[in-house]
């Protein structure tokens, strides 16, 4: 794995976690779909019975997905991290800069460089050195 890929690492996570917390909110929107059961009388229907039945499924899938997701984001929280820590070990400051806001604050390379007032252009040769320097222990 090269530099570049072993920073991309925290943007790919980020970009999963956020795919999932998606399916999470459609699952609870689809939780608000079912229509409910009627306890006041005491005949319970068997679309009734049907209707609990997916309710309570769809609930143990958001359980799993909150479960993955809690995961997910301690994972991501630890690449970070050590993404950072990596980060901080390059002496220059406009490098360090450069590589927080692509790997950490995921910014395009046009907001970098109107950020840091250079041209894309110059950004990306800045980032190249920087890469450069890094060593991947």
């Amino acid at each position: 794995m090269g530099n570049k890929e072993y920073l991309n690492r925290a943007y790919l996570l980020d970009k999963l976690i956020k795919s999932k917390e998606r399916e999470r909110a459609e699952l609870k929107e689809l939780l608000t779909s079912i229509s409910s059961q009627d306890f006041s009388s005491p005949v319970v229907s068997s679309s009734g019975e049907k209707n609990n039945a997916n309710f309570v499924k769809i609930l143990d899938e958001i359980s799993e997905l909150d479960d993955k997701l809690n995961k997910e984001i301690n994972n991501y929280l630890n690449v970070k991290k050590e993404i950072g820590e990596l980060i901080d070990s390059v002496e220059d400051p406009n490098e360090r800069l450069l590589l927080r806001l692509r790997h950490i604050d995921f910014k395009s390379w046009a907001k970098i460089a109107e950020e840091l007032g250079y041209s894309e252009r110059q950004a990306f040769r800045i980032y190249r050195q920087a890469l450069e320097k890094i060593k991947i222990n």
